[in-house]
């Protein structure tokens, strides 16, 4: 099985946009020689003379590394005797008549591997990893495309008895979430245009959402500046900078509407509307920038994520701005006063003149009263603040910079006391087991179909000195119970 294992690994590592593979579970090769003392004396050797030889033709020197598109490649000068036939025809001393020793005249040479007791299983059969790890500059998504359709061919010339199983895709993550972004952001940006389209003109609406889509489309297109790539923080940080993106295009947009609505449009209304806006757009943006600044200097391994935070939604503000500033005024110069409406356009002028009567009859008459009574708004506003202070530190409201996410893997890990038999980890590992087949009969129990759906495949480890298995659950959106539920009630049935 290591050496089925061994020889995917290198099909495995020859594939487009993947470098670096790995053996879990595995034992290691390791050539024994014997040596015989009654033929080294027969030839007049000694073992450090044996020794040195078969060191000096044994070599692996590490060269450096060539970095490409697609990961880093390790260059190493082999003159590497691997097999057995390679040890046994290792020349220990040649005569000045033609005669040679070779190592198997003095020593018998064992192929095999390490003296070492371990047992891995997946799914209660024996098994071994094959692990694709993930490099600087590797591109997750087609790394994954490369290795399935490795699978579909690869699973055609397998011999019998031998199966190859799909244990985890980092690409499924990220795609999920991907796509959870990216309907969010459609979404988000329809209904904005939605209300803009109730509330001003369509030409307005329309070029107002497409300045929010091209705001973030030039922020993607300055990423690879900053060595940044598109992935679930970044995304993230779009997420953040999103309502004052959008603000940002609205107020300035909805300005230009009001002065090109009362003077007549033309250029200079959009001049004039851009500019009676221009301060508070600008200063609302240049505080946020401000108090994100500060993550781009810090230290330790969080630096990673908040530079990159950072430099996102600073990106996004500046381009916003551009944008707003420069380019959408451009496009709304020739909005002019509309007369004798009809159908839509009457419908869309009755909601935005109700949105302005409210504004001038009920909200002007409530923020006088605030600013009359400004003694009791402050006094207010400071009660709040206590209160809001209050229930984050006598606890009521949980606070962690890190959220708990919901998990697709139960690691155990369990650590022998030194001297521990091996007879002992294979106990423990019986156990395990057990314990997960009883888990599973519950669920099925519990579920109506007969069928629940909670452990995909159940990977196990035993050494001397450790056990660990690693459950990999179904999706969150199927399965009976959580990571955290499933956790404890292993620990509960172990």
């Amino acid at each position: 099985l290591t050496q089925l294992a061994e020889k995917l690994r290198d099909e495995v590592a020859r594939l487009p946009n993947i470098s670096l593979v790995t053996l879990f579970g595995a034992r290691k090769e390791e050539v024994s020689i014997e040596l015989s003392e009654q033929a080294m004396r027969r030839y007049g050797l000694s073992f450090d003379e044996v020794a040195r030889v078969i060191r000096a033709n044994s070599l692996n020197l590490s060269s450096g590394q060539v970095r490409t598109a697609t990961g880093d490649i390790q260059l190493r000068a082999r003159n590497l005797a691997d097999t057995e036939q390679d040890f046994s025809s290792i020349i220990i001393r040649q005569s000045g008549d033609g005669g040679v020793v070779r190592l198997s005249d003095v020593a018998r040479v064992i192929d095999g591997y390490e003296d070492e007791e371990i047992l891995a299983t997946l799914n209660g059969e024996p098994a071994i990893l094959v692990q694709v790890q993930t490099t600087d500059t590797m591109d997750i998504v087609a790394a994954s495309r490369s290795m399935n359709k490795w699978l579909e061919e690869a699973r055609k010339d397998l011999p019998e008895g031998v199966k190859l199983t799909l244990w985890w895709d980092s690409a499924d993550l990220y795609n999920n979430r991907m796509d959870t972004i990216t309907s969010a952001a459609m979404s988000g940006l329809a209904l904005v245009f939605l209300v803009l389209i109730l509330t001003l003109r369509p030409k307005v609406a329309l070029w107002v959402t497409a300045g929010i889509g091209v705001a973030f489309i030039g922020t993607l297109s300055a990423l690879p500046v900053y060595d940044i790539s598109l992935n679930v923080l970044s995304t993230f940080a779009f997420l953040l900078v999103l309502g004052i993106v959008v603000d940002d295009a609205i107020v300035v947009g909805e300005s230009i509407h009001h002065y090109g609505s009362e003077h007549g449009g033309g250029p200079e209304a959009a001049i004039e509307g851009t500019k009676a806006v221009a301060k508070p757009v600008i200063f609302a943006v240049l505080t946020t920038i401000v108090a994100f600044m500060p993550w781009m200097f810090l230290s330790g391994d969080d630096v990673q994520v908040t530079r990159m935070l950072s430099i996102v939604i600073t990106a996004a503000l500046v381009i916003s701005l551009v944008e707003a500033f420069l380019i959408l005024p451009a496009h709304l110069r020739n909005v002019k006063p509309r007369h004798n409406l009809h159908g839509f356009a009457r419908f869309q002028q009755k909601i935005a003149h109700g949105l302005v009567k409210f504004a001038h009859t009920r909200y002007r008459g409530w923020l006088q009263k605030a600013i009359d009574l400004r003694g009791i708004t402050i006094a207010i506003f400071i009660s709040l603040f206590i209160v809001s202070v209050g229930v984050f530190t006598t606890g009521w409201v949980k606070f962690s910079f890190n959220p708990e996410i919901e998990s697709d893997q139960v690691i155990i890990n369990v650590t022998m006391p030194s001297g521990s038999p091996y007879s002992r980890a294979l106990e423990i590992l019986d156990q395990l087991q057990r314990a997960e087949k009883q888990l599973e009969h519950e669920v099925n129990a519990q579920a109506e179909s007969g069928k629940g759906q909670l452990i995909e495949n159940w990977y196990t480890r035993s050494r001397r000195d450790s056990v660990i298995a690693i459950v990999k659950l179904a999706p969150p959106e199927v399965r009976e119970l959580s990571a955290k539920q499933t956790a404890q009630r292993l620990s509960e049935l172990v």
